[in-house]
């Protein structure tokens, strides 16, 4: 939630998801909760159609031969020679490197891909849950978080 500027905790992404009546919209929280829990709910797969309406909970809006491109661009990773967590990293970068505000897209398309390309059946949220994590973090830059196209990244 820190990624998408909000502040609500655990507790209160589960309220805003499972106490909202049967079809009401769960507000941007819980949108936001809904792009992750689909992303564990469905086989590592990007379409245009799946990526547009992740983009919409996300509270983002993307040309769709951007969207296109983004597809065949994971459709390339899938076949890679590289460690899929390079891969996964590869998407991220190009993500913030296309739009600096989707920076959350990226890491669920680097779950994404990092699921596809260690043949799981489903992503986990596994990547964004470290990014402020010292993973990520810059000993050189004064403990800076590292950012998807940063050059230590």
């Amino acid at each position: 939630m820190r990624l998408a500027g909000r502040a609500e905790d655990a507790a209160a992404l589960r309220d805003a998801w499972y106490l909202r009546q049967a079809g009401a919209d769960p507000g941007p929280a819980g949108a936001v909760f809904g792009a992750w829990r689909q992303l564990a709910r469905q086989p590592p797969a990007a379409t245009p159609d799946r990526l547009e309406k992740i983009l919409d909970q996300l509270g983002l809006h993307w040309d769709g031969d951007a969207l296109a491109d983004l597809c065949t661009e994971i459709e390339k990773l899938a076949v890679s020679q590289r460690s899929a967590p390079f891969d996964a990293a590869a998407i991220a970068a190009e993500v913030v490197a296309m739009r600096p505000d989707a920076e959350l897209f990226g890491w669920w398309l680097a779950d994404l891909v990092l699921a596809q390309r260690l043949g799981w059946p489903q992503p986990l949220p596994l990547l964004v849950a470290q990014v402020f994590g010292p993973s990520f973090r810059s000993e050189a830059g004064g403990g800076r978080r590292i950012r998807p196209g940063d050059k230590t990244f």
